[in-house]
């Protein structure tokens, strides 16, 4: 519908002098877009057409005079010429243009009424079909689309409905359109719209907060299809950018003539923008008006659109700045060193966005561009390039400031330009004439010197049509076109540019604009052509450079190194050499094909040493199968690994600092000298690829072979082209410089294959790039196959076990792409990794504050489809011990499936190997950046071309080493779920609790401490230094080993650790091994985690319970699954199904799998073995077997739940046991509380022990549990008036058990403890049993263990006999289970006789001897015994332990020790076989023993009948004097005064001392019994010293003949001493006896059998003795009073003094 030329040009002049005189004031329109073609619509119905009340262009037929009318609108114009008129409506106004020239501007008025239904369905998203997570759902009758697939969902980029506020009209809910989607989309209801007939859209919208929202430009269609447009397409609204407040659209659409019964509305938009909907209506409107007059021909499409050549009349001028990007600089985004929307090709020191006041033309706190160059000469543009503009004049105008410079600075507009003042600032302006649409406007630089220029406030003024301007143009393309003649390329023919000239230089002076332009656009086409045919030049002689360079390296390597494949290698060389020859022949061959040949034969050479072709493996993985409150676990060859792990920077070492090779490997020595078991080594693009397709592996193996060489594995951290998201230096030393990448990725000249995002420093691509993202992914599974070829032929040791896909992923300058793209490139590079011939765990880094995002968005992946990086990381650097061991500030906690990791910590940080060990306590893993010496953040200093300690290595090197020691469990276990680390923050000496009741006290604040669970009986103790570590005795630790563990996690032990006494003591960096109730059993190993102590550790899921967890709460009736005993539970509200199960790999053959469930359910439930189950039964506690046969070494065990609604399932107890076994039966799981005295009572001593501390040895600890409430000094009285009864009973449940033995200090005359044994004693214990009995719970009465103490006859003599028969009679009066202890104590310290007893007591010679108090052996059969009597009573439910803990020296029963005790003291009696039996038989003997002495011969040693004869045996308590003494002795006082009575040994002699003050005595007797009459001599060491002169000492016996003594007064040193007596009845006291302040001491007390009770010599002890009767020599001559020491006669008498 174009008019001629020359008629426009006629009115052109018409209009021109017509609107000059009526516009006499300037008028500027808005900026339009242009296009001349209307071509999308002809209006076939004139009478029934209505247009858009938004953007429309109309074109119509027009005849002088004869108005055209848009009626629906009252749009009215007449038209001055025959012609086109076209109407123009943007924003509410219509501007008409009559013949290409601008006419007027119209204000239309829509009148219409609205119906009030609304076609739409559910517009304001009130009405949801389904939850997709927490508050966030499925819009009812909607649907969302990529282009491929629906976009609803739960997570982050995902269209769902949410209760916002902030972002709704009405009721409670709105709609986000988030990243993903392009379409929303609505099947309206079929033959809802008429034909013809027109409809009000509306709806309201909020731009959504978040950086790059904004700006998104949305369609409205109607289409036959789901997002389809073939029926109708209008342009719609664009969001705010920077405003998130409600907006509100309203557009009129006229239906189609012909409609579909279905119909699809939808809104489009192409950008990732997050956007708020709501309130979305469609009505049918009915127009007061409809129909075109004056016409007969018009045209119609949407959008508003001048005539590309418009005509202004003088004084109208169109505002065109808003066509301009960002002309001020508001968008500071820098994107290729240039601000949004700019370009700026001079190579310059720094371009930036500045907001300093410059010249007083520039304000301050205002964005502008700054471009600084230091010293060089500045050459270039500042640019950028708009098209589809009108063609004719422009003025352009900018602030330009500038310091003072030399050459020039302009600004231009096209060929246009102005001159920049140097040294000056001021408001520029220029103008340019565009001739093809296109108008390049910004800073041409041209300076010879250094300059700063500061530029902003660009505007852009149409001024209308220029016919001189566009013949200037003409003129200049002309000599242009001549120039390019004088040089063209040899062999070019020059007839095209030559002809454009020709024809240019024809043009009238009179043609027309069209004419112009069109010899213009003939130039312009023929340099375009011969400057396509120069770069194709210039690139075969490249080609031919770049080639013969390719043959010259290949023949140096053939040269240097040697490899088997010479003889291929030779071969590809001379092909290569006679391509070359080729080449010089034919310069336009294609060089690809031969060079990817001889690159291909150069990898292929140097591959030739390797002979072993791999297979494809897995090397290692992410366990992923516990649920997501647990630790996930790396797994390296199937086995748990836990990194000790530092990036080991050889780039940076190489190509920074200039070290050798060698130096190098002496870093990575280093490194695994220090305790580590990996290395994360950076590996780049251009070290691997130097050239496109130049594969080159010498740097990756050199660094293969340093990790296997020094026995650590690596981590390949892959940097491809992104660090950060911009390309840096490889080499940066002495002048060099080269990029990371190859230079077909990224050449410093800022050239690429693929798409630049910045071209200078710092170089970045761009993550959309697919074209990269499939070149990454190349190379990088190329790296992974040659890996696998290295390790087939290095040992299969699988050295590499992860690999790092990006460097801190992330947008750079104007790179700004969304966490979703980044993660979706590293995705689809990840594939690379995981389909390769040697596939590992992949990872990706964050810096720290972008690591959420990241990390979300892989998780949403992993939800939808999978994704190939298995967790994504942190960089941190700055931090606490605190927040590493959290979630570092929210960007790395529990999210989804992440494993987490610290992926780059800072090593110089003195503190970072204290948070290592956070890092451990948060189940994280962590990763040290880096070795050193480079960056500053090395753990060794920067110190020229060595390694310099830093004053934290050794902190280091002992972390690694206790990490290295359990690696697998410290891999497997959490914090607090089977792990624990203490004082994670390194700060403190205090002693910490941690797992199962253990603690550990620190030497030093920087010492750090591990417990890990290794089995169910094995817990391993891990210090970085010297500390103790206090074990409860309720573990019942039996061993204690130091060691570690090997790569099998098989524990070899190295010694015995320093244990004593419930506490384990470290002196520096170790581990070691506590073995607990034996061994674990091999049978529930075969299952890992059956009991699921570990939480769910080794199971998978794939159910879709609503509760997945570990609960300690008892089922059913507690028999199967029981209180306080780890279990698995699934419920859900709803139906259930899938399966909870684990793989297991063990030998061919028959295998039984048994497993308890309680489960409430309908539907199914199954527990199976492969393809063997049985069924579950509801409501039942039971525990089910499998029997399966396995024939391939793989097995799958678990439930398979199918239910049919909502379901509770308890599972626990799975054991897998080669062959067939039986089924387990049902056991009540039960409680039993202990209560009692000192005897029973935990103990913190090193020795001393209660038996209820090892009684829970001997119960089944999978049915019982043991609360021991036993309490040192306690009587049944104190126990209960201190409140410990009651804590005790408010614990008590249905089913408990309470077991009760008191007696030692109820005895005891103190008020606050003594009870009487008939009725306070008895009360007390009736209180007990009636309290418990009230709740449910059973009482067992024990009476007290006795004391050892030996009496008169040699046997144990009993002190607790009144309360033992109390215990008795209670028991029979209330009907409760008895454990006679009393009884059964009292045979087996018997049987054990005074020696053998000592060691079940705290029996140190010479230091403390305790005859009340149990030591571990002791205990240990007392609580045996306790258990086998509970076994063989059928009243009492408590299940025990068939096979307890082994103790050297107790034997396996309390007959067996009995039994073995009796042999060592009768080896040639026959062995009884009860224990009743044998302390019968040992009192028997004890009897006969004593009775021989009958008949035993003069001087016979009876001493064997005396008790502690020797004053070993130490004190005693004895009831009857309440107080101790030595056992066997008793002590008769009548003291008023201080007294002195203990055991010491000193001189070699152990003795019993005595001291009596004035006028007191005290006397020291032993009564001897079941003695044959006859003689007996006592002897005795005694010494004496001198007290009063009334007082004295004297050895005695007594007997029922009489009394005999012997004076000791006078012995002051030690002395024998004798006095014989006669007895007469079996018995016999003999004592020492201590008057008026004199010391005795008594030692080595001996008892003789005599023929008479008078030897002959008696003792002459004093003066005084010998002074009542003369004294004669042996010879019979009387002596002086005075004596030596010798035999005297006195009286008759032989007496000896």
């Amino acid at each position: 519908m174009n008019t001629n030329s020359k008629l426009r040009a006629c009115l052109t002049i018409i209009l021109t002098f017509v609107m000059g005189w009526m516009y006499a004031d300037s008028i500027t329109l808005p900026g339009f877009k242009t296009k001349d073609d209307i071509a999308d619509k002809v209006i076939s119905d004139l009478t029934s057409f209505a247009q858009t009340t938004g953007d429309f262009t109309l074109e119509a037929k027009a005849k002088a005079g004869v108005a055209i009318t848009l009626k629906f609108g009252n749009i009215s114009y007449t038209p001055s010429a025959d012609g086109i008129v076209r109407f123009v409506q943007q924003a509410g106004k219509v501007y008409v243009f009559e013949n290409n020239v601008y006419t007027s501007t119209l204000t239309p008025n829509y009148i219409y009424s609205e119906q009030k239904a609304n076609i739409i369905r559910n517009g304001s998203f009130e009405t949801v079909s389904e939850q997709l997570s927490s508050g966030r759902w499925k819009a009812a009758d909607w649907e969302t689309w990529d282009g491929g697939t629906p976009t609803w969902g739960g997570d982050v980029g995902y269209v769902n409905v949410r209760e916002n506020a902030n972002y709704r009209s009405d009721g409670t809910k709105s709609l986000i359109l988030h990243s993903r989607s392009r379409w929303l989309c609505q099947q309206l209801t079929d033959n809802a719209l008429e034909a013809n007939a027109l409809y009000k859209f509306s709806c309201d919208y909020w731009t959504s907060e978040g950086g790059g929202n904004g700006n998104g430009k949305y369609l409205l269609s109607l289409g036959s299809a789901l997002v389809g447009n073939d029926l109708l397409e209008i342009d719609a609204y664009t969001t705010l950018e920077g405003n998130n407040s409600k907006q509100s659209f309203a557009t009129v659409l006229q239906a189609p003539a012909s409609l579909p019964k279905e119909v699809f509305l939808s809104l489009y938009r192409a950008e990732s923008k997050v956007d708020w909907l709501d309130n979305v209506k469609l009505v049918k409107i009915v127009p007061e008006h409809i129909g075109i007059e004056g016409t007969s021909e018009a045209r119609y499409c949407s959008g508003a659109y001048a005539p590309q050549n418009m005509v202004l009349p003088e004084g109208t001028h169109i505002d065109m700045t808003s066509v301009i990007v960002n002309p001020n600089f508001d968008n500071g985004t820098m994107v290729k060193s240039a601000p949004t929307g700019w370009t700026l090709d001079a190579p310059a020191t720094q371009s930036k966005i500045s907001t300093g006041e410059k010249w007083g033309i520039i304000a301050a706190n205002q964005n502008h561009w700054q471009i600084w160059q230091d010293g060089s000469a500045l050459k270039g543009r500042a640019y950028q390039t708009i098209t589809n503009i009108p063609n004719g004049r422009y003025s352009l105008s900018a602030d330009v400031c500038c310091t003072g410079f030399s050459g020039s600075i302009s600004l231009y507009a096209n060929y246009g330009k102005t001159a920049v003042i140097s040294n000056s600032g001021k408001h520029y302006t220029t103008t340019g004439v565009v001739v093809d649409g296109t108008l390049e406007l910004g800073l041409a630089f041209a300076t010879t010197g250094g300059v700063t220029v500061d530029f902003d406030s660009f505007t852009l003024q149409y001024l209308g049509m220029d016919i001189e301007g566009y013949r200037e143009t003409l003129q200049i393309k002309i000599k242009e076109a001549e120039q390019t003649l004088t040089k063209l390329e040899a062999g070019y023919d020059a007839t095209p540019i030559s002809n454009a000239v020709n024809s240019a230089k024809a043009v009238a002076d009179d043609a027309s604009a069209d004419d112009i332009i069109a010899a213009i656009a003939t130039i312009n086409k023929a340099i375009a052509e011969y400057n396509i045919y120069v770069e194709k030049i210039n690139a075969e002689r490249k080609n031919k450079v770049v080639f013969e360079a390719l043959v010259k390296s290949a023949k140096k390597e053939r040269t240097t190194d040697t490899y088997p494949g010479t003889a291929d290698f030779d071969k590809a060389i001379a092909n290569a050499e006679a391509f070359l020859a080729q080449l010089e022949a034919n310069s336009s061959l294609s060089i690809t094909e031969a060079s990817d040949a001889l690159n291909a034969a150069r990898e292929a050479y140097y591959n030739s040493q390797y002979t072993i072709q791999p297979k494809k493996q897995v090397a290692s993985t992410v366990d992923l199968s516990l649920n997501g409150s647990e630790k996930y676990t790396l797994r390296v060859d199937g086995n748990a690994f836990y990194p000790t792990a530092i990036q080991v920077r050889g780039d940076k070492l190489r190509g920074y600092i200039g070290w050798s090779e060698a130096e190098i490997e002496a870093a990575f020595k280093r490194a695994a000298e220090d305790g580590f078991n990996t290395l994360s080594v950076p590996l780049f693009w251009s070290e691997v690829e130097l050239e496109k397709n130049h594969f080159d592996w010498r740097i990756l193996d050199r660094y293969l072979g340093w990790c296997k060489k020094y026995g650590t594995k690596m981590e390949i951290l892959w940097f491809s082209w992104s660090s950060g998201g911009r390309v840096q230096y490889l080499w940066n030393y002495n002048g060099k410089q080269v990029l990371r990448t190859p230079d077909y990725v990224c050449s410093k000249d800022g050239k690429s294959e693929f798409n630049m995002l910045r071209d200078s420093w710092e170089y970045s691509l761009d993550w959309r790039d697919t074209n990269l993202r499939s070149r990454d992914a190349y190379v990088l599974g190329r790296i992974m196959d040659h890996v696998a070829l290295w390790d087939a032929n290095n040992g299969n040791n699988h050295t590499v076990v992860g690999v790092q896909l990006g460097n801190e992923a992330r947008a750079h300058g104007g790179n700004t792409a969304t966490s979703a793209e980044i993660i979706d490139y590293y995705h689809h590079v990840g594939a690379a990794v995981k389909n390769s011939l040697y596939s590992t765990w992949t990872r990706l880094n964050c810096v720290s504050y972008e690591t959420s995002g990241r990390t979300s968005a892989n998780e949403s992946k992993r939800n939808n489809g999978g994704t190939n990086i298995d967790f994504v990381g942190i960089d941190i650097y700055g931090t606490n011990a605190g927040k590493v061991k959290g979630n570092m500030d929210g960007q790395l906690g529990a999210n989804g499936k992440n494993y987490c990791m610290i992926m780059e910590i800072d090593a110089k940080d003195g503190n970072s190997p204290l948070y290592q060990m956070a890092a451990l306590a948060g189940d994280k893993a962590f990763d040290y950046y880096n070795l050193g010496p480079v960056d500053g953040n090395g753990l060794y200093a920067n110190d020229g071309h060595k390694l310099t300690e830093r004053s934290h290595i050794s902190l280091v090197r002992q972390r690694n080493k206790i990490l290295n020691l359990a690696n697998q469990d410290i891999a497997l276990r959490s914090h607090g779920n089977g792990l624990y680390v203490f004082n994670y923050a390194g700060n403190s000496t205090n002693s910490e609790n941690g797992l199962a009741g253990i603690s550990f006290k620190p030497n030093y604040q920087t010492t750090q401490a591990i417990a890990v669970r290794h089995s169910s009986s094995e817990i391993v103790l891990l210090t970085t230094a010297s500390g103790k570590f206090t074990i409860p005795s309720s573990l019942n630790v039996t061993s204690a080993q130091t060691g570690y563990f090997d790569k099998n996690n098989r524990w070899v032990k190295t010694g015995d650790a320093n244990y004593a006494d419930g506490v384990v003591t470290f002196s520096n960096t170790g581990c070691v091994l506590l073995t607990m109730n034996g061994k674990e059993d091999d049978n529930k190993a075969l299952v890992l985690n059956g009991e699921f102590n570990e939480g769910t550790s080794g199971w998978t899921n794939t159910t879709n319970a609503a509760t997945y967890k570990v609960s300690t709460a008892a089922k059913g009736d507690g028999s199967v699954i029981w209180a306080d005993g780890s279990h698995l539970q699934l419920w859900s509200g709803s139906a259930i199904s899938g399966k909870v199960f684990q793989n297991i790999s063990v030998p061919n053959g028959k295998y039984t799998l048994t497993a308890g469930l309680f489960a409430t359910f309908g539907g199914t439930v199954y527990l199976y073995a492969n393809n063997e189950k049985v069924a579950v039964e509801s409501n039942k506690n039971a525990y089910y077997k499998v029997v399966v046969e396995v024939t391939d070494g793989n097995l799958q065990v678990g439930l398979d739940i199918n239910t049919t609604g909502g379901a509770d399932i308890e599972f626990d107890h799975v054991v897998l046991t080669p062959g067939e076994a039986d089924v387990p039966q049902p056991v009540k799981r039960r409680k039993v509380f202990t209560i009692g005295d000192s005897t029973m009572a935990n103990k913190s001593s090193k020795t001393e022990r209660g038996w209820g501390m090892l009684f829970p040895t001997f119960v089944d600890g999978n049915f019982v549990t043991v609360s021991n409430n036993a309490a040192d000094g306690r009587s049944t009285k104190s126990f209960i008036s201190e409140g410990r009864w009651t804590t005790v009973v408010n614990q008590l449940q249905e089913g408990n058990y309470v077991l009760i033995q008191f007696g030692h200090n109820d005895e005891k005359t103190d008020g606050s403890l003594h009870t009487d044994p008939q009725t306070t004693y008895k009360a007390n214990l009736k209180r007990f049993v009636t309290e418990t009995q009230a709740k449910g719970a059973k009482a067992v009465l024990l009476t007290p263990i006795v004391r050892r103490i030996f009496g008169a006859d040699g046997n144990i003599y009993d002190e607790h006999t009144e309360y033992a028969n109390a215990v008795r009679e209670l028991a029979t009066e209330l009907n409760v289970p008895l454990i006679d202890m009393n009884l059964y104590s009292r045979q087996y310290e018997n049987i054990s006789g005074i020696v053998g007893s000592r060691s079940l007591h705290e029996y140190f010679l010479g230091t403390e001897i305790d005859n009340t108090h149990l030591c571990q052996l002791g205990a240990y059969i007392t609580a045996r015994c306790v258990a086998e009597q509970i076994a063989q009573n059928a009243d009492i439910d408590i299940a025990i332990n068939k096979a307890p803990a082994a103790l050297d020296g107790a034997y396996t029963s309390t007959l067996d020790y009995a039994q073995h005790a009796f042999a060592a003291s009768y080896p040639d009696e026959k062995v009884p076989a009860t224990l009743d039996a044998i302390d019968a038989k040992v009192r028997q003997l004890r009897h006969d023993a004593r009775q021989a002495l009958a008949t035993a011969a003069d001087g016979t040693d009876a001493t064997f009948a005396l008790v502690n004869p020797d004053f070993a045996e130490g004190f005693c308590w004895y009831n009857a004097v309440q107080t101790t003494r030595p056992m066997g002795w008793n002590l008769d006082r009548n003291t008023s005064g201080q007294e002195n009575v203990m055991v010491k040994t000193a001189e070699g002699v152990t003795y019993f001392i005595v001291w009596a003050a004035t006028m007191n005595y005290i006397d020291m007797s032993q009564k001897v019994s079941d003695l044959p009459n006859g003689a007996y001599e006592i002897t005795a060491k005694v010494k004496a010293s001198k007290g009063n002169a009334n007082g004295g000492t004297w050895l005695y016996a007594t007997t029922a003949a009489g009394s005999a003594k012997t004076n000791a007064t006078t012995l002051e040193a030690w002395e024998p001493i004798a006095v014989r007596c006669n007895v007469t009845d079996g018995t016999l006291t003999l004592g020492l006896r201590s008057e008026s302040g004199w010391y005795a001491r008594l030692a080595d007390v001996r008892l003789t059998k005599v023929d008479s009770a008078i030897s002959g010599i008696s003792s002459l002890t004093s003066a005084t003795d010998s002074a009542l009767q003369p004294v004669y020599d042996l010879q019979g001559r009387k002596l002086a009073n005075t004596h030596a020491k010798g035999i005297y006669i006195v009286g008759g008498k032989k007496v000896v003094k």
